[in-house]
């Protein structure tokens, strides 16, 4: 179990391969929206923001990230798989925009 100073540490210094997941898997989960024809216009306008600039929400889905998985160890969490970090992403995205 990672300690809150350990997560604070991921948080100001991810590392860059588990920050370039977190920002593919924003892309991703964008355009899983744009494409879903039940999309509501908050989560369109959410998704092409992203889409323009998959880093503007990046640190609060990594924030997200690290507290729902607090009771993961830094390892687990630096070195989580993409369908993890994916599965992760979509979770913070619907729940912070409410879908």
């Amino acid at each position: 179990m990672a300690t809150y100073q350990e997560l604070f540490g991921i948080a100001e210094n991810t590392a860059p391969a588990l920050a370039q997941r977190i920002t593919v898997a924003i892309v991703v989960k964008a355009q899983t929206i744009v494409d879903d024809p039940a999309s509501t216009t908050p989560l369109l306008e959410w998704a092409d923001k992203a889409l323009r600039n998959p880093t503007q929400d990046y640190q609060a889905v990594l924030n997200y990230m690290l507290a729902a998985n607090k009771s993961a160890t830094v390892n687990n969490i630096n070195n989580s798989n993409d369908t993890a970090v994916q599965n992760n992403v979509n979770t913070a995205v619907e729940n912070l925009l409410g879908a």
